[in-house]
């Protein structure tokens, strides 16, 4: 060039030296001979081919915009072959540029210069990639296949985007098998890797969460360097999560962390290693992690999330102080936000155990308003109710006892909220009703922590109705139901019952019972003083001075 800068064959001479840099990885050199060749001889025979030379190594440079600039001048060559070439070229750019439209428009224009026989394998690969971009995954398997028959230097990749078109069907099982044969039939492809990749990927939407991991262990393994390998490091740490194989996903993510610490998928992984750790029952360190989280990562979606979490794994601890305190700054998105709903149970909870009825009140109400159904609403309704009658609101706390009734069934406070119903209810003198409830405790179960109070309610209510027998008879069943200082009330209460009914000789025998088996009891006296006046009725005055004595 520079000893005959006018010699016609100049042109030739600087594409061979283009080709010749470009073979030697010197894009910029290249660059700057075709740029020559283009400006000084616009028109000669050669521009074409330099254009789309150009266009590829601009393409190569991650300049884009110059290369399909590049391919648009070198699609107006004379040369069919350098046109069609160019606007392939310029139609695998515009693909992965997003601009699946005007990558249309290039093959198309491809497509009208060439006879239907003569279409070029990889237009057709690069057809069946635009329909895949628009989901028209049949038609692009179509295409996929015809180039592979067509071309057997694209049948690797024909196989591969094929498996894509299933995998985005959702035909996940198809796409396994068929990635599992390409693999086998091409280990040297240069798709071998994203075959391995998404055949990992296959098989976890199928659902095969051991035959995922598998994949995409082997995928790590044998492409340790390849850039999808943190994708596939994140993905066997979830599905172990997954599998409550919590160790092994701690162990994956604290690998990830140290492999690919700025990697974007870092914060997906600090939260599921909170999660582990959470799930595993190390309660201190997720509440820890959960912490961190939330605030390294403030603006990040899962933030409330973390806090949330938080605050659960220091109400398991019982750290209920701690919980508060967590909990409380997500409470105002709580009552908007479904996800952290259980934020106002948990709070109502604690400020329920430190009889805080207000806010125990106030946080429970709002956790049944925003969650009707949700979990735990049977223990929301209970404890909502409790406090409010603490609060002396009676007809709110019956309401709330009777909606869990009526809609938990089958929840184990279905027999508190029988007894705390009739409890408010004997408060209110409404006699019948709570006489109802206490029967329907002892119906649902005689052996309850409230049958004997229960009991003890209906004896109570029968002696003051002037039923004596019946509540001796009452008083009895709550004895035998009771232990400790109930039962030794019960006995006595039976006693007076027949101590009414005129039975001196039963209610001696029970009174009798009562200081030999609970001389402790603060009523021990009062029984013997009882004890006396019983045999003074039955005119057993031996027995009465024993007793006196």
């Amino acid at each position: 060039q520079r000893q005959w800068p006018t010699n016609p064959m100049l042109d030739r001479v600087q594409l061979f030296a283009g080709l010749a840099l470009i073979a030697g990885g010197d894009d910029d050199r290249a660059n700057a001979v075709l740029e020559s060749l283009t400006s000084r001889s616009p028109d000669g025979p050669y521009a074409g081919r330099a254009a789309l030379l150009l266009g590829q190594c601009r393409e190569r440079q991650g300049r884009g915009d110059e290369a399909a600039k590049r391919y648009r001048e070198a699609m107006g060559s004379r040369d069919t072959q350098i046109a069609a070439d160019a606007g392939i070229g310029l139609a695998g750019l515009l693909l992965e540029q997003g601009k699946t439209d005007d990558a249309a428009t290039a093959l198309d224009q491809v497509a009208k210069e060439s006879s239907d026989k003569d279409v070029p394998a990889r237009l057709l690969m690069l057809r069946g990639r635009v329909l895949l971009e628009r989901k028209e995954y049949d038609e692009a398997a179509v295409e996929f296949r015809s180039a592979g028959q067509r071309d057997a230097i694209v049948r690797d990749a024909s196989e591969y985007w094929i498996a894509k078109c299933d995998l985005r069907a959702g035909r996940n099982r198809e796409a396994a098998q068929r990635l599992t044969a390409a693999m086998k039939a091409y280990p040297e492809s240069s798709l071998v890797a994203e075959m391995a990749y998404d055949r990992g990927v296959a098989f976890m939407r199928d659902g095969d969460k051991l035959a995922a991991i598998d994949a995409c262990a082997d995928f790590t393994k044998r492409f340790a360097t390849h850039a999808l390998v943190p994708e596939a490091l994140h993905i066997q740490a979830v599905l172990e999560h997954e599998r409550g194989n919590e160790q092994a996903s701690i162990d994956l993510c604290s690998e990830f962390v140290k492999l690919y610490p700025d990697h974007e998928l870092r914060v997906s992984i600090e939260y599921l290693w909170a999660e582990d750790l959470f799930a595993a029952g190390n309660l201190a360190d997720a509440a820890q992690r959960f912490a961190r989280f939330a605030t390294d990562h403030a603006g990040d979606d899962r933030a409330s999330m973390a806090r949330l979490r938080q605050g659960a794994a220091l109400y398991r601890l019982e750290q209920y102080d701690d919980a508060q305190t967590a909990l409380a700054l997500i409470n105002e998105e709580a009552a908007r936000d479904e996800s952290l709903h259980a934020a106002l149970l948990m709070l109502g909870d604690i400020a329920f155990r430190k009889e805080s009825w207000s806010q125990a009140a106030d946080q429970l109400d709002a956790y049944l308003r925003t969650t009707p159904n949700g979990p735990g609403g049977d223990d929301a309704l209970l404890k909502r109710s409790l406090a409010q009658a603490r609060l002396d609101q009676p007809d709110k706390a019956i309401a709330g006892l009777t909606r869990l009734i009526d809609e938990h069934s089958d929840s184990p406070h279905v027999l508190q909220a029988y007894f705390d119903r009739g409890q408010l209810r004997l408060s209110d003198k409404d006699t019948t009703r709570a006489v109802a409830d206490f029967e329907r405790v002892i119906d649902l179960d005689s052996k309850s922590r409230f049958a004997p109070f229960a009991l003890n309610h209906l004896a109570a209510l029968a002696m003051r109705d002037g039923d004596n027998d019946g509540a001796a008879e009452l008083y009895a069943r709550a004895a035998a139901a009771g232990n400790g200082a109930l039962a030794a009330e019960a006995r006595f209460q039976q006693a007076q019952a027949l101590m009414a009914a005129k039975e001196f000789d039963r209610a001696s025998a029970i009174l009798r019972q009562c200081v030999d088996d609970h001389s402790d009891h603060e009523r021990a006296n009062v029984a013997r003083a009882q004890l006396v006046i019983a045999r003074s009725r039955q005119a057993d005055k031996a027995g009465a001075l024993e007793a006196y004595k």
